[in-house]
């Protein structure tokens, strides 16, 4: 039974009451009434009630909404922060690149060098070897 079946109940049960007792119409009247303001107050205050629990289940709606949009944020942030990490590595791979090509250019020109220092003793050597 809901609550204001409870109420109608007990509003018959007064009736019944204070019309056998009390024996007087407008008393009953009376009684009548201010029963009747009664379950009407009680149906109001049930009413504000369940207005104001629908109003907390919309609130809680739309904070879970709120939670899961900053989830969405966190998760798009944190692809964002690992997309910049692979894009750093791969340029830390490109500089070492880099640099070890400039290594293996200047061992090149090193060579270059010994060959052409080489070269010119062995010219020298050899004119000397004529000349003598």
């Amino acid at each position: 039974m809901n609550k204001l079946g409870f109420y109608s109940q007990r509003y018959q049960l007064v009736t019944l009451y204070y019309s056998a007792v009390a024996g007087n119409y407008r008393q009953h009247k009376k009684i009548a009434h201010g029963v009747q303001i009664l379950v009407n107050g009680v149906q109001i205050l049930v009413n504000g009630v369940q207005r104001l629990i629908n109003g907390v289940q919309r609130l809680i709606n739309g904070v879970q909404r709120l939670v899961n949009g900053v989830q969405r944020l966190v998760n798009g942030v944190q692809r964002l922060i690992n997309g910049v990490q692979r894009l750093v590595n791969g340029v830390q791979r490109l500089v070492n690149g880099v640099q070890r090509l400039i290594n293996g250019v200047q061992r090149l020109v090193n060579g270059a060098k010994r060959l052409i220092n080489g070269v010119q003793r062995l010219i020298r050597d050899m004119k000397n070897n004529v000349e003598t």
